[in-house]
């Protein structure tokens, strides 16, 4: 396992100010892409001049709080698109056709920041699915997970 590292900066005591025994520095203006993630603190020891007289020493590790996205606001539409088709019996496909078929298209508008879409999908029978959209990859990976019923067999009968 790989694990990315992103540098946030460097802070002297210059820009700290003393607090009782130790030193504070205010992290403002951190982009939103950090909201998650870890921020482990390193320091040293140094004399006048910028003249260090001490190695780093690795202090604690802080998980920056988690930030809630925007909802996206999603649609949906019918599209009547147009397909060519193939057909005939088992081994002879001889004959075409253009078909129209009624598409029902979900769309919505992308969120900063946001790489993982979770959309469910309810119908008129109450039967849902779960779509997931992964975008983190550049290109859409889309998972569609559909709860089935299994049917109970009658009575003795298997």
């Amino acid at each position: 396992m790989t694990r990315r590292t992103a540098r946030l900066g460097t802070y002297p005591v210059s820009a700290m100010r003393e607090s009782g025994d130790s030193y504070v520095c205010a992290l403002s203006g951190l982009d939103t892409k950090y909201a998650g993630r870890s921020i482990r603190f390193e320091t040293r020891i140094s004399q006048s001049a910028g003249q260090v007289s001490s190695a780093w020493v690795e202090g604690d590790t802080v998980t920056l709080p988690r930030v809630r996205l925007d909802t996206p606001a999603a649609s949906l539409a019918n599209v009547n698109e147009t397909v060519r088709v193939t057909y005939g019996q088992a081994n002879l496909m001889i004959y075409q056709a253009d078909w129209t078929a009624l598409l029902t298209t979900l769309s919505w508008r992308e969120v900063e920041n946001a790489d993982r879409y979770t959309i469910t999908l309810t119908d008129q029978a109450q039967k849902s699915a779960l779509v997931s959209v992964d975008m983190s990859g550049g290109q859409p990976k889309i998972t569609v997970s559909v709860k089935l019923r299994r049917r109970r067999a009658a009575a003795g009968t298997m």
